[in-house]
């Protein structure tokens, strides 16, 4: 009875061992690098500074050409505050050489899903193809499908390496003259896991906030517009 039960505990003991490293594993997995960048924004506040904003910045080079001409791609983009909650996530269609320009107070925190934008925090950007159409155009789904008919996400961005950007800040409150800085966003390695996480947290943002939480819904011209 007791080799038994030892054997039981010993089973139990290998399945809960092989779900942690197959967990972890997923986590460890990587997309191909350059597809992922990210940013910070601080002070964002109204009328801060006189009224000064700060601006995200992305550009398509046009390296990205499985077929000629280069093709458009999308920025997958993803707001949070500084205690990790996402507030905001929409997908920005770029073409060659187009220029996406996003204001921090008015596309990218003026619609959170619970109405509240964040003072401080930062900027997520997954570079990838289309993967959606709106009729029948393409364009950028950041939840990556949402939920399938069974109630399973979709799960269906596809990193592809080629975006730039940039972002402007404003400095600390002792500073009364409304300067700002830019740097570049920072290429951070994207793992399985973050991606997953990334298109789950959207889906429910965008659920949740039956309308609100989508960023970038007036920011568009000739060269980008964004969706979902």
């Amino acid at each position: 009875m007791f080799k038994t039960g030892t054997s039981r505990w010993l089973a139990i003991a290998v399945i809960a061992t092989t779900c942690l490293l197959t967990a972890g594993s997923a986590w460890a997995q990587t997309q191909p690098s350059d597809v992922f960048w990210v940013n910070y924004f601080s002070n964002n506040v109204p009328g801060n500074k006189s009224g000064t904003d700060q601006e995200v910045r992305i550009i398509n080079p046009g390296a990205y050409a499985p077929n000629y001409p280069p093709a458009s791609l999308c920025a997958m983009i993803y707001v949070f505050d500084n205690q990790q909650e996402m507030k905001e996530c929409c997908g920005c269609y770029i073409s060659t050489n187009g220029l996406a320009e996003l204001s921090v107070a008015k596309d990218l925190t003026s619609n959170t899903f619970n109405g509240t934008a964040p003072k401080d925090g930062d900027i997520k950007i997954v570079s990838a193809v289309s993967n959606i159409t709106i009729g029948g155009a393409p364009a950028c789904d950041p939840s990556g499908g949402g939920l399938n008919s069974s109630g399973g996400y979709v799960l269906n961005i596809a990193p592809t390496a080629d975006l730039r950007s940039w972002s402007s800040h404003l400095p600390g409150y002792q500073h009364s003259d409304g300067r700002t800085t830019e740097d570049e966003f920072q290429d951070a390695t994207l793992s399985t896991g973050e991606l997953d996480s990334l298109q789950e947290e959207c889906t429910g943002v965008l659920a949740v906030g039956s309308g609100f939480g989508q960023c970038g819904q007036h920011a568009s011209n000739s060269s980008f517009s964004c969706t979902l």
